[in-house]
C-alpha cells in the first residue's frame, strides 16, 4: 500500500535489517552507518523527489530556497534505513540468505532522535517516514509554501522558520517510487557538506563493496562498555544505556537458528545488553516459549 501520510507518527520500535557483519559492528560500537544515498539499491534515489519539490518552489517563486539548493552542489545526503516490522519477507529474502544469516535490530524510536553524527559537532539526523507517492509529498510542500510569510512588495516569499535548502534535501531523501512501498520505510537522513573543508571530509568513512568504496557517516547511539563496572545488562532491577536503545534482535529465518541464538546472547552480553533481547521467528520446544513472528518461514523460501 502506498504511504500517503508521511507525517504519521512512527511506531515505538523500528527495525534495521543487516548482515552478521553489520550486527557485530553495530552492537560492539553502538553506531549505525548512514550510507551515501546514491549508493543504495534504487537508481532513482533523491533525483525525482528533488525535482518534484523544486517544481513547487519555482511555482511559489521561492527564490531564496532555490538559490540555496543551487549553492549546495557539494552537499551529499546520507541515510540509515529502518522498517516497521521484523517479519517482512522481502527484507529477509535479501539478508537472511547471506553468509552468517541476517538479523533485524529493533531500536526504540524515541531514542533515535537522540542519535548524533560522529565527526560533525552538534549534528543530529532527521527521522523521516518515506513516502511512495511524490504527488502527495509535493502537495504537502505546496500547502506549506502557501502558508509562507510574504512581506509587502516582496517577490521573494520566505518559508516559515526552520525551512531551508537542507530541509528540502531531507524531504527529497524521504521520497521513493511506488514499487518500493513494501519496505514501509523510515529513515535517518543527514545532509552533509561533504567537500567544503578538510574537517568535513575527515568525518566520512568508506566500506568496500562489489562496486568499489561506499562512503558513509557514522551515527552514534550508545557508548559501549569501557570497564568491568560498565559491563552490566538489564533486568528487573537494573538496566544499561544499551538496553535503553535496544528493544530486540531478531534472528533471520535460515538453518541453525538455535546455534545462532547462543552466539547472539553472548554478543549481547558483551555489548552490555540483556541476552533476552535475542528473538527467533518461531516458538522452539528446545528453548521454551520463545517469541512468535507474525509469519512462519521455511528455509526453502530463502534458497
Amino acid at each position: 500500500m502506498i504511504n500517503d501520510e508521511p507525517s504519521q507518527a512512527p511506531p515505538s520500535v523500528l527495525y534495521h535489517y543487516t548482515s552478521l557483519e553489520g550486527l557485530i559492528g553495530i552492537l560492539t560500537s553502538g553506531t549505525l552507518r548512514a550510507t551515501l544515498i546514491t549508493q543504495l539499491n534504487d537508481r532513482l534515489e533523491l533525483g525525482p523527489g528533488l525535482r518534484a519539490l523544486t517544481k513547487v518552489l519555482e511555482e511559489h517563486k521561492a527564490h531564496r530556497v532555490l538559490e540555496e539548493l543551487r549553492d549546495k552542489d557539494d552537499d551529499r545526503v546520507f541515510v540509515s534505513c529502518f522498517c516497521t516490522s521484523p517479519s517482512m519477507i522481502p527484507m529477509w529474502s535479501t539478508y537472511a540468505a547471506a553468509a552468517g544469516g541476517g538479523y533485524a535490530i529493533g531500536i526504540r524510536t524515541e531514542k533515535l532522535t537522540d542519535a548524533t553524527v560522529l565527526g560533525v559537532a552538534d549534528r543530529r539526523p532527521a527521522l523521516r517516514r518515506v513516502s511512495y507517492d511524490h504527488s502527495v509529498a509535493a502537495a504537502n510542500i505546496d500547502r506549506l509554501a502557501s502558508a509562507m510569510v510574504v512581506e509587502e512588495e516582496s517577490d521573494d516569499p520566505q518559508f516559515a522558520e526552520g525551512w531551508s535548502a537542507n530541509e528540502i534535501l531531507d524531504q527529497a531523501a524521504a521520497l521513493k517510487s511506488p514499487p518500493w512501498s513494501h519496505e514501509d520505510e523510515w529513515r535517518l537522513v543527514i545532509t552533509h557538506h561533504t567537500f567544503c573543508g578538510y574537517d568535513r571530509e575527515q568525518s566520512l568513512r568508506c566500506r568496500p563493496s562489489l562496486h568499489g568504496p561506499v562512503p558513509y557517516l557514522e551515527v552514534k547511539m550508545w557508548s559501549p562498555p569501557t570497564s568491568e563496572d560498565d559491563w552490566t545488562y538489564g533486568g528487573a532491577e537494573k538496566g544499561s544505556h544499551v538496553d535503553d536503545w535496544l528493544e530486540s534482535v531478531w534472528i533471520g529465518p535460515t538453518d541453525g537458528q538455535l546455534e545462532r541464538a547462543t552466539g547472539l546472547e553472548v554478543l549481547l552480553r558483551q555489548a552490555g545488553a540483556a541476552p533476552h533481547r535475542a528473538r527467533m521467528p518461531y516458538r522452539s520446544p528446545d528453548r521454551g516459549q520463545g517469541e512468535e513472528s507474525l509469519i512462519h518461514f521455511s528455509p526453502l523460501a530463502m534458497r
